[in-house]
């Protein structure tokens, strides 16, 4: 979730998200890229871009990598809804409270 440079911004030229990816195609990851600033995801980046979060189910984890406005409209139980029993949420820039996303079975992990 949020694949640009910043958030807000629908810049993508020096994001680390190219960089995620790599990393986590090597370990054979199936990758899904959800942002609703960028058009193309799967030509930018490589992998399947989707437009709503609904349209997952069983999801292993969550990465955030970029907090644009519009995430905050979603809840912890808007994510719950799509991942597995036991979810990683990989909260980069805080978006979610640790204490909160725990308790609803995150394993929870920020800078």
């Amino acid at each position: 979730m949020g694949l640009t440079y910043k958030e807000n911004v629908a810049d993508t030229r020096e994001t680390p998200t190219g960089s995620i990816i790599e990393e986590l195609h090597q370990y054979m990851v199936k990758l899904y890229g959800y942002d609703c600033l960028l058009n193309d995801i799967k030509e930018e980046f490589g992998i399947k871009g989707i437009s709503n979060l609904g349209e997952l189910t069983g999801v292993d984890c969550l990465i955030i990598n970029v907090n644009h406005d519009i995430f905050r409209r979603i809840t912890l139980v808007d994510l719950k809804a799509i991942t597995d029993a036991n979810p990683v949420l990989i909260d980069i820039h805080r978006l979610f409270d640790e204490s909160e996303a725990k308790q609803m079975g995150f394993h929870y992990k920020s800078l």
